[in-house]
C-alpha cells in the first residue's frame, strides 16, 4: 500500500505549521517530493492559477505553470526544482489603470504613437484644448462610448450627434489645442463584451487599450513597443528567477479588420502591400526577447505562426465537440509538435459547467499525450488556472468524496479511507486539511489548514497528499513512437460522391469562371492567392449529397506555405488545420452538411488538395503507445469499438466510480468526445 507523506517541510515552515514526525518507510517530510517530476508521461501544466504561498502544495507536482508577475515562484522552485516558470504578459493590451505597475510608465506617459487605432477620420477645423463639442469630417467610425485617440491626446466619447463627437477631454493624456486636419482615430479593443460607459466608480467596465505589435509601429526613444516589452520581460525574469516567458494574445492577425497598424488613415487589418506586417513585429518580439534571455523558453497563445521562434503555444478554447473542430486542434496540436514546439498545452476551457467534469479532463489529458505537450489540468472552463485533481491522472492512489461535503463538516465519507493515516495532509480543491482520524469509512478531518480556507466540496472531489500527487508522475513512461490513427471499419464500402467549384477573390477576373463538377476519382487542385484577412477569400466548395448517412468522413491530402492556416467549415463548425510544406492527410468528421468549405484565403501563396474524399460513416480513433500503456482517443461523433491487440487494464478511479478498473480486457467502448488511459496488463498475452 502506498504510503503517504507530509506537505514539504519548507512550504510548512513558511506557514507556520506543526511539522509531524515521520513514519517508518516513508520518505523524509524535510525532503521535497519531487523525483520523477518531468521524466514522463502525462504532463500537467496550470494557467494562471497560482498566486499565493498558501498553493505551493497544491502546485508543486506540476511541471508547467504560468502564473502572474507577484506570484512567488521562489516558494514553488524550492518546493519542486524542476517546475518550469514562465512570466504571463498580456503582450497586446493593457488596462489604463495598471500601466504603471506593468511597465514603468503612467498612460499620460506612454508614447500615442504606440496605440493600435483604426482609421477613424480628420477635424475638419482647429479645436482649443477646453472645447468637449469636435467636429469630425466622417461621424461613421465613432460610436459612444468608444475611446478615441486626436495627436496624442486620448479622449471617451459621450455621445454622438450628426458630425460632431461629445467628448471628455484628456482622458488618461493631457488636453491640448489640435489643427485643422489632425487624425481621429478610434483606439482598438477586443474586449467588446465591456461596454466602456461607465468609467468611473466600482461599477467601472473600462476596455483595455491594444498596443501596435506590428512591423510599422513608430518608434519612441528608438524603440517600438515591440522593443521596449522585450526589454522589460528580460529584465523581470533575470530578476525575478523565472524560466521564461509566455506571451499572451499572439495571432497571426489583428482581432479586427478595421486596425490601421500603418497608420496611413486606412484600415489594412494587419495586411501592408500583401505582408503579413503583424506576424513580422510579433515574431521580432520573440527574436529579441530570445536573444536578451538565451536558453529560456517562451510560450504564446494565439495561432500566430511561430516559425521555432518559441517553444509552444497554449491552445486556449481548445475545443471538445464536434468532432470537425475536435481533429482540426489535434491535428493542429500535432503540427506543433512536428515544428519544434515540444512545450504546447492544450487548454479545453471551452467548457461550461457547474462542477469540473473528469471525462473533460480525461479527454485533455489524452489528448495532450497525442503528442508531446502539457495538458491544463485545471477547472479553466469556470476559472483560468482554479487548481483542480483528477485521479484519472494520478493513476488512482489518492481516493474521492462520496458526498457533498460543507465547509464544517469533520467526518467525510471516502472511497478509500484506508490508504491515509492520522496525521496525513490532504488536498481538496484548494484546501488543505489534517487527518485526525481514519475509520472504515470515513477520514476525520482539522479543515482549512495552512492558510486556505474551509470550502464546501462536491462528491467526487479528489482527496490526495503531496506525495500521492507526485508517486502519478509518468505513469505511462515514455512514448513508443507517434500518434496514429486506428480504423474501426472499413470504409471504402462506405464512399460517397462528392461535387466541387471553386472559390476566388472577389473581384478577380475568374471569379465566375468555375462552375461545380464532380470530383472524380483521382484528383489534384492547385490554388494561388494572395494574403487576406478573410480564410475563405479563396478555396473550394465541396457539395455532399442530400441523402444519406448524416454522420460522414472527410478525408484529403493537402501541402503548401508551411504553418499557413488551412480553414474547413461544415455548417456552423470551423476547423482551423495547419498545412505543412509536405503532403499531409487529414481525417476529420463531419456531420451531415449541404455545403463543405475549404478556405485557403490566409495561406498567402500555392496550396495544393489531392485525393478528396467523403465517406458515409466515422471509423477511427487515435492512438499513441507508451512503456506502460496505451493512450485511446476518440475524436467522432459516435461511439467507437476497439479491438486490442494485448489486454489492457483501466486505470481506477474513485471519481468516475469504474467497476470494470483493474480488470483485463480486450476490447474498450470510447463513447464520442472521449479518451481512454490504458495500461499494460500483460505485454505477451494476446487477444
Amino acid at each position: 500500500m502506498l504510503r503517504a507523506v507530509r506537505v514539504l517541510a519548507s512550504v510548512l515552515i513558511i506557514m507556520a505549521p506543526v511539522i509531524l514526525p515521520q513514519q517508518p518507510g516513508e520518505p523524509s517530510a524535510n525532503a521535497a517530493p519531487t523525483a520523477g517530476l518531468n521524466a514522463g508521461y502525462p504532463r500537467l501544466a496550470n494557467y494562471n492559477g497560482f498566486t499565493s504561498a498558501a498553493q505551493v502544495p497544491f502546485f508543486s507536482a506540476y511541471n508547467l505553470i504560468v502564473a502572474r508577475r507577484d506570484a512567488p515562484i521562489g516558494l514553488l522552485k524550492a518546493a519542486n526544482p524542476h517546475v518550469i516558470t514562465l512570466l504571463y504578459e498580456r503582450t497586446l493590451q493593457t488596462d489604463l489603470c495598471c500601466t504603471g505597475s506593468l511597465y514603468g510608465l503612467e498612460p499620460r506617459q506612454m508614447p500615442p504613437q504606440w496605440w493600435l487605432v483604426g482609421a477613424g477620420s480628420r477635424l475638419p477645423m482647429e479645436i482649443g484644448p477646453d472645447q468637449d463639442w469636435i467636429p469630425v469630417a466622417d461621424p461613421r467610425p465613432f460610436a459612444p462610448c468608444q475611446d478615441i485617440l486626436v495627436d496624442g491626446e486620448s479622449m471617451h466619447i459621450w455621445g454622438v450627434e450628426g458630425r460632431w463627437l461629445h467628448v471628455l477631454r484628456g482622458y488618461y493624456s493631457t488636453a491640448t489645442a489640435h489643427a485643422a486636419g489632425a487624425r481621429v482615430a478610434p483606439h482598438i479593443s477586443y474586449r467588446a463584451d465591456l461596454p466602456n460607459c461607465q468609467i468611473d466608480g466600482t461599477n467601472a467596465k473600462l476596455r483595455p487599450w491594444s498596443l501596435n505589435l506590428s512591423s510599422y509601429c513608430p518608434r519612441w526613444h528608438g524603440m517600438s513597443w515591440v522593443d521596449f516589452l522585450a526589454r522589460r520581460m528580460a529584465d523581470l525574469v533575470k530578476s525575478g528567477g523565472w524560466s521564461g516567458v509566455f506571451y499572451d494574445n499572439m495571432d497571426d492577425l489583428p482581432f479586427s479588420p478595421l486596425a490601421d497598424t500603418n497608420n496611413d488613415g486606412r484600415a489594412d487589418g494587419g495586411i501592408v502591400n500583401g505582408v503579413n506586417a503583424w506576424r513580422d513585429g510579433e515574431r521580432q518580439l520573440l527574436a529579441e526577447t530570445s536573444a536578451l534571455l538565451p536558453h529560456h523558453p517562451l510560450l504564446v497563445n494565439g495561432d500566430l505562426q511561430i516559425a521555432r521562434r518559441a517553444d509552444g503555444r497554449e491552445m486556449e478554447n481548445f475545443p471538445v465537440i464536434p468532432g470537425l473542430a475536435l481533429s482540426g486542434a489535434i491535428d493542429t496540436y500535432l503540427a506543433g509538435g512536428e515544428a519544434g514546439t515540444p512545450l504546447t498545452m492544450v487548454n479545453p476551457d471551452t467548457q461550461d459547467r457547474a462542477l469540473p467534469d473528469p471525462g473533460v479532463a480525461q479527454l485533455d489529458v489524452g489528448i495532450s499525450l497525442l503528442g508531446d505537450g502539457y495538458a491544463a489540468y485545471d477547472r479553466g472552463w469556470m476559472n483560468h488556472g482554479d487548481g483542480w485533481w483528477f485521479d484519472a491522472y494520478d493513476n488512482g492512489a489518492g481516493t474521492a468524496l462520496q458526498d457533498v461535503i460543507g465547509p464544517w463538516t469533520a467526518s467525510v465519507r471516502v472511497a478509500h479511507p484506508w490508504r491515509f493515516r492520522r496525521g496525513d495532509v490532504v488536498l481538496m480543491d484548494q484546501e488543505a486539511a489534517l487527518v485526525t482520524a481514519v475509520t472504515p469509512h470515513t477520514l476525520v478531518l482539522q479543515r482549512g489548514l495552512y492558510g486556505t480556507v474551509a470550502v464546501a466540496h462536491a462528491a467526487g472531489t479528489s482527496v490526495t497528499t503531496a506525495w500521492q500527487r507526485v508517486q502519478g508522475h509518468g505513469y505511462l513512461g515514455l512514448p513508443r513512437g507517434a500518434a496514429r490513427l486506428v480504423p474501426t471499419d472499413s470504409w471504402q464500402q462506405y464512399a460517397l460522391p462528392l461535387a466541387m467549384s471553386r472559390r476566388e477573390e472577389q473581384g478577380s477576373p475568374r471569379h465566375h469562371r468555375f462552375a461545380v463538377h464532380q470530383l472524380g476519382a483521382t484528383n489534384s487542385i492547385s490554388i494561388s492567392a494572395g494574403l487576406h484577412y478573410d480564410g475563405n477569400a479563396a478555396g473550394i466548395n465541396l457539395y455532399p449529397p442530400h441523402d444519406g448517412p448524416i454522420l460522414r468522413t472527410l478525408t484529403f491530402q493537402a501541402r503548401g506555405p508551411a504553418g499557413a492556416t488551412l480553414w474547413v467549415t461544415a455548417g456552423k463548425t470551423l476547423a482551423r488545420l495547419v498545412l505543412r510544406a509536405q503532403w499531409h492527410q487529414y481525417t476529420l468528421p463531419v456531420v451531415d452538411s449541404s455545403l463543405i468549405v475549404v478556405g485557403t484565403g490566409r495561406a498567402g501563396g500555392e496550396v495544393g488538395l489531392q485525393n478528396v474524399r467523403l465517406y458515409g460513416t466515422q471509423a477511427f480513433v487515435l492512438r499513441r503507445d507508451f512503456t506502460h500503456g496505451i493512450v485511446l482517443v476518440n475524436p467522432t461523433d459516435r461511439v467507437q469499438p476497439v479491438r486490442l491487440e494485448h489486454p489492457y487494464l483501466l486505470p481506477p478511479s474513485d471519481q468516475q466510480g469504474r467497476p470494470e478498473a483493474g480488470k483485463p480486457t480486450c476490447r474498450v467502448i470510447l463513447d464520442h468526445y472521449q479518451a481512454a488511459i490504458l495500461l499494460t496488463a500483460n505485454a505477451h498475452a494476446h487477444c
